[in-house]
């Protein structure tokens, strides 16, 4: 699932270097000790290093290196999810699938439940390969409003609670805090003592799962939004929402979009990337337990649910509750569909959410970073995945 490597020179290369995503051709990537230890522009600088014995070496053909992929917000996938009873084996089986999708870094998903939480964040302190591909959770909720739960049950909405939230982010992973993202309603009464007790923690605000007016929204140095468009007060002429936010301010508000054709509108999505910029979309899966599985039955939140191989719903009143698309097949199908560019394509998918996560040693081919990188081919389709154990 995972290599250790002490030296490996992959050449010949067209790199996507940098946070600006320049692309570079005949190029070439040194990695030592699992990380990007130098890089080389010109084929004069690399070249002589092929003839080095103690250097094991990787020829891309030409094709393309990039970051691998970092999905911010996933509830599940490959038959299993934050949910299953046994979560160490779940979040393994999600991290194999999912590196074979190329992405090797995701925040695991859920609503608020105290004991699935201290399960989880237990299940990835003992596992070091889980700690390689987890930065932390992401706590959908439990301080939403309930106008705008979409498929979150009433039982995991609260009001503000500073108690509960203290007792959420007393849960550790190696005495940091298990808890690196947290949706709030920013409208609901008494937040604002929410938002303080998540700033001075260094938990990123997710403002979502809201109703409020755009005059509602506190004055903020960041702002994040999860799933733009979905279970958010809208765009709108009169009344605007939200949703509205990211295109006011292109400076200071990133946002996630679930890009697999059903939770918003393929000439939306077209409005989006061409109205925002590219460094505020963090593409996101939202995904459950059947992605990359096909259609299916399945239980979520103990209710009957199932998956139509794009999206999955509740059975009872067809909500929607959650996709089963991947980053990387949805990102790929916008960029087929010429709504986006190969620098898109990793600035969404890789750059964008690294910076949202505060993940300053991976998401990006720069030297010191973690060498978590795919080679793909002109048409993105995948070719090589590294994932390092650090």
């Amino acid at each position: 699932m995972m290599e250790s490597i002490d030296q490996l020179l992959i050449y010949n290369a067209r790199i996507i270097y940098g946070k600006n995503c320049e692309l570079i051709d005949n190029a070439a990537v040194l990695i030592e000790n699992n990380r990007i230890s130098s890089l080389y522009f010109k084929k004069d600088e690399w070249i002589s290093l092929l003839d080095d014995s103690k250097i094991q070496v990787y020829d891309a053909e030409n094709n393309i290196l990039g970051p691998a992929l970092i999905d911010m917000h996933i509830h599940g996938c490959n038959g299993y999810d934050t949910n299953s009873e046994d979560k160490e084996l779940a979040l393994f089986e999600m991290a194999k699938a999912l590196e074979k999708k190329g992405i090797t870094c995701f925040q695991p998903t859920l609503l608020y439940d105290i004991d699935h939480i201290k399960e989880l964040a237990a299940s990835i302190e003992k596992n070091p390969i889980l700690q390689a591909h987890i930065p932390g959770l992401y706590i959908e909720g439990p301080f939403i409003n309930e106008e705008k739960k979409g498929g979150i049950p009433s039982n995991n909405i609260i009001s503000p609670n500073v108690d509960a939230l203290k007792e959420i982010l007393n849960i550790k992973i190696n005495d940091r805090c298990a808890i690196t993202t947290m949706v709030v309603a920013p409208e609901i009464d008494n937040i604002d003592s929410i938002i303080k007790l998540l700033k001075e923690n260094n938990v990123n605000i997710a403002f979502g799962h809201s109703d409020c007016t755009i005059n509602e929204i506190p004055p903020l140095d960041k702002y994040h939004l999860t799933h733009l468009y979905n279970a958010m007060s809208p765009i709108s002429h009169k009344k605007p929402g939200l949703a509205m936010l990211p295109f006011l301010d292109k400076e200071n508000v990133t946002c996630e979009i679930v890009c697999d054709g059903v939770h918003v509108n393929e000439d939306t999505l077209k409005f989006s990337f061409t109205n925002l910029c590219d460094n505020q979309i963090c593409v996101i899966s939202d995904a459950m337990q059947f992605a990359g599985q096909g259609k299916g039955e399945m239980t979520y939140c103990n209710q009957k649910a199932y998956c139509d191989g794009k999206a999955c719903y509740y059975k009872k009143d067809n909500t929607l509750i959650g996709s089963c698309t991947l980053i990387y097949d949805s990102a790929k199908m916008l960029f087929n569909k010429d709504i986006i560019d190969l620098k898109t394509f990793f600035k969404i998918c890789a750059i964008n959410p690294s910076r949202v996560l505060k993940l300053e040693d991976r998401g990006s081919i720069e030297i010191g970073n973690i060498a978590d990188l795919i080679i793909v081919d002109q048409n993105l389709n995948l070719k090589k995945i590294l994932k390092q154990l650090i």
